[in-house]
């Protein structure tokens, strides 16, 4: 390595890493929702990405929140790995990598890094000043398309001849971990983004909706983006925008939440779409990654990919639309006699509806009493819910258990029969579905209150409803469970989710033989008896699979990827 190159590779890695560490102190992280990805997983999405491309042709990539140039550098060592000279190497620099990210420092990080990977490999060293500087520039992506100066989060001179000299064009490939998080938006760029929003701007979505109108027609994006968008009312925009406009290529998920980025809980996926529709079928490619060397073995990765068709995976119910991933073989086929067999929560045929609690109990704290009090109601906490069992004794420290009526309160006061259901829960426990029916409270109470981390689920008037306690085994069947695991990104269980949920409605002696389990379960006694408890529960899971004539093998698949509730 020529003495210049090297005196160079150094400067470039101590300013990176010395970037890293004041990363980690840096309020803006959290403010931008900034978080640099792994090299294993920059690793994967690219291979994705690449694997979609056809061979030989010369390819222009973008990435608009480019950081320290983690995907860039990966992407231009793939492109330039058979090529030598340093002239076609920086030319192939110039004609097809650009980038840009709100962090200035972190641009030029990225730069350095790109210049010095091309030079590395020739053993020449070329002055910095040769690398194409055009092609990068710090700020904000999000403001690269209302169409004049003055709706531009960054005014001025520069930033826009970049944008007319750049971003103009189309590019072949766009790629990234864009930030997460909500985003204040001016109201021309709300318009902007108006078919892909749904109540707050979150950055990704955003990101998303950016990068889709910079591709070229048959162009991909590749992005680490958090599973929560694949179901709930917030994101229902953005999924139709993307499939609107998009052909699915591949989504990838991970079966832990936990060590995919250092200090972060969250549960992300890779998403390859294809710019431009299509009325023919299609399949794309789908995995959920669970052990280390599926993520840092390519080989090992790509075996357990496997092609579905895009209506396995492109989903509606009741309406509402979501993106169900069928990554466990043989889950597409459950789906689709869940799907068939039957109807919606809300449908008359069943005659439910889900609400959220609507008791937001820090905005109310002078209200709140251990004990009763005049004119207060007990308050439902969501600790007081577990699977099938429901236990009347206030907040996880045993207070606040009731709450005084006002004239703030007295309209959220509930009344008449309803199941309760967790609204928030996460794939490593027991169960997502996690439901009860204090009957014999309810009845007791008359009236009462319930807190936000709960759901209710009420019947509809006038309709035809189905017996509470029927309604009440399915959501917490195992097949249950695993229907909600595959469409669910996040830890929150939304009413939407939970009226989309489809139901069959069976002749009347098996939703009898289904009330008297349930109640034989929901007897206190069984639990202090765990064994007759599980009993009754696994009966009761063997009806509604019958419900939904799954074969013996779908059973399996259900019972591998799933837990009991009662061991």
């Amino acid at each position: 390595m020529p003495h210049e190159l090297g005196i160079f590779a150094q400067e470039s890695t101590r300013l990176w890493q010395q970037h890293a560490g004041l990363l980690q102190h840096d309020p803006k992280r959290r403010r931008h929702g900034v978080v640099y990805t792994p090299a294993a997983l920059v690793s994967m999405l690219v291979s994705l990405v690449f694997s979609e491309l056809p061979p030989g042709n010369s390819i222009t990539i973008l990435d608009p929140s480019c950081g320290t140039g983690n995907f860039l550098v990966e992407a231009y060592k793939r492109m330039a790995q058979s090529i030598q000279s340093p002239e076609s190497r920086i030319k192939l620099l110039r004609n097809s990598i650009f980038g840009c990210d709100i962090d200035a420092q972190a641009v030029e990080i990225a730069k350095r890094r790109l210049w010095q990977t091309a030079l590395e490999e020739t053993g020449e060293w070329r002055p910095f000043v040769e690398f194409p500087h055009s092609n990068f520039a710090a700020g904000d992506a999000l403001s690269l398309l209302p169409a004049d100066d003055s709706h531009y989060l960054f005014p001025g001179a520069g930033w826009s001849l970049w944008l007319a000299s750049v971003f103009q064009s189309q590019f072949d490939v766009v790629i990234g971990n864009p930030p997460y998080g909500k985003r204040r938006l001016t109201s021309a760029q709300r318009q902007y983004f108006a078919p892909s929003l749904y109540g707050h701007a979150n950055a990704y979505g955003l990101f998303l909706h950016v990068g889709i109108e910079l591709l070229r027609p048959g162009g991909l994006l590749g992005y680490v983006v958090p599973a929560s968008m694949l179901s709930g009312l917030y994101f229902q925009n953005l999924r139709k925008y993307l499939s609107d406009r998009c052909r699915f290529r591949a989504i990838v998920q991970f079966g832990k939440r936990s060590g995919i980025f250092e200090s972060v809980l969250q549960e992300v996926m890779l998403l390859v779409v294809q710019h431009g529709q299509t009325a023919d079928p299609y399949t794309l490619r789908v995995a959920t990654v669970e052990d280390e060397k599926q993520i840092t073995d390519l080989s090992t990765f790509f075996q357990i990919c496997q092609q579905v068709p895009s209506t396995a995976v492109l989903r509606r119910s009741g309406g509402y639309g979501l993106i169900h991933v069928p990554a466990r073989q043989g889950a597409a086929a459950i789906y689709d006699k869940y799907e068939k067999r039957g109807v919606p929560l809300t449908d008359a045929k069943v005659g439910y509806v889900t609400k959220t609690g609507p008791i937001v109990w820090n905005r109310l704290k002078a209200l709140l009493c251990d004990e009763p009090a005049e004119n207060s109601r007990p308050l439902v906490w969501a600790n007081n819910i577990s699977y099938y069992h429901f236990a009347a004794n206030g907040n996880r420290d045993r207070k606040s258990g009731h709450l005084q009526c006002d004239e703030r309160t007295s309209p959220l006061v509930t009344r008449g029969m309803c199941l309760f259901a967790q609204r928030t829960t996460a794939k490593e426990q027991r169960r997502r579905l996690v439901a009860a029916f204090p009957q014999e409270w309810e009845h007791a109470t008359g009236s009462f209150f319930v807190e936000n981390h709960l759901n209710l689920i009420m019947p509809i008037k006038g309709t035809a409803s189905l017996p509470p306690e029927y309604v009440l085994a399915l959501l917490n069947s195992r097949l249950f469970d695993f229907i909600f695991r595959t469409f669910n990104g996040n830890t929150q269980v939304s009413a939407t989710e939970l009226n989309v949920m489809r139901f069959v409605v069976p002749d009347v002696p098996i939703v009898d033989e289904v009330v008297r389990l349930v109640r034989q379960l929901q007897d206190s006694r069984a639990f202090s008896q765990l064994k007759q408890a599980s009993e009754l529960a696994e009966r009761l899971d063997r009806i509604v699979h019958g419900l939904y004539g799954l074969t013996p093998d779908e059973i399996e698949i259900i019972e591998s990827h799933t837990r009991r509730a009662i061991e």
